[in-house]
């Protein structure tokens, strides 16, 4: 005798504890899937500048126009004055242009795979088509964006002799890993969470705007203490350790060797923690972020093709 098995949405296991446990099949889904996965990220890379005279050139362009910019306006114009004499302080533009590398990669990416279910609906609806793929696209893309900003950034480094190349540069791959890791896992939560509530895209950018200036970008930790005191002191400090984006800024500026021709006052100011520390706390967030995000993904997605 052969049992016949249907299908039923509201039978279907819906829980995100349920799917969160399975997050170890959506790597392997992108093995099995990885031509597919090709083929959407470079229709979306190529797509980018699809029309425009310099095609891909653009993605170095942006770079080192972005550079010019952050040096000419902190570096020369608003930068902080260690020496007496004056002149450009090519050590804040560094600290500042590296910073701003990490945290847009992860904003940008974050923000587009917001709006990848809902840009996608003939896909979606499609009972066979791996959308939690979508999410992940503009991710990669982003990526690339960053690793060649990260390519300006060291040879910019290096000409000012602001940059270090030594063993904590291994750290590199591992950390571009866990940025993408991370901006998946926000990405998918975002992405099926905008699919219930359209707000999500206008909150999310209020939301990165607070984000970014909660993180030190424009700012070195040690500064919380000089401008609050007493006890609030410890507590803005403390509160500010829980942002995800943090440790991997601060990761970001320490594996290029940013600020080691600082003082160890305020090299010590600006990193509390060692690189391993913040690769690890970076990784926390990362598996956080994706266990959450995949769960909930999943466990919405039966919902998403009635609502696209």
């Amino acid at each position: 005798m052969t049992t016949i098995q249907h299908y039923s949405a509201e039978n279907a296991r819906t829980s995100l504890l349920h799917h969160a446990v399975r997050v170890g099949d959506y790597p392997a889904m992108l093995v099995r899937r990885h031509s597919l996965l090709w083929n959407f990220f470079r229709r979306d890379l190529l797509g980018r500048f699809k029309g425009s005279a310099l095609g891909i050139f653009w993605v170095l362009i942006q770079p080192v126009f972005m550079f010019c910019v952050y040096f000419a306006i902190f570096g020369i114009l608003f930068a902080p004055r260690d020496d007496p004499a004056g002149g450009p302080n090519p050590a804040f533009a560094m600290y500042l242009f590296a910073g701003i590398l990490s945290f847009g990669a992860i904003n940008e990416s974050t923000s587009t795979a917001l709006g990848s279910i809902l840009g996608s609906a003939n896909l979606v609806k499609k009972v066979k088509f791996p959308c939690e793929m979508l999410p992940l696209v503009p991710v990669l893309v982003s990526m690339v964006v960053y690793i060649v900003g990260c390519g300006v950034l060291l040879i910019a480094g290096l000409a000012f002799g602001e940059v270090r190349i030594g063993l904590d540069f291994l750290w590199w791959p591992v950390l571009i890993v866990v940025q993408l890791v991370f901006a998946t896992g926000v990405g998918l939560l975002l992405a099926g969470a905008n699919v219930f509530l359209r707000d999500i895209g206008h909150l999310y950018r209020i939301f990165a705007t607070a984000w970014f200036f909660l993180t030190p970008n424009f700012w070195r930790l040690d500064m919380v203490e000089s401008t609050f005191s007493g006890v609030g002191a410890g507590w803005v400090a403390n509160a500010l350790l829980f942002n995800p984006a943090l440790p991997m800024v601060l990761a970001q500026r320490q594996v290029f060797g940013i600020g080691h021709t600082w003082s160890d006052e305020l090299y010590a100011g600006a990193f509390p923690f060692s690189l391993p520390v913040n690769i690890a706390l970076s990784f926390a967030w990362a598996a956080f972020a994706l266990v959450l995000g995949y769960g909930f993904f999943k466990s919405r997605r039966h919902k998403f093709a009635d609502l696209v």
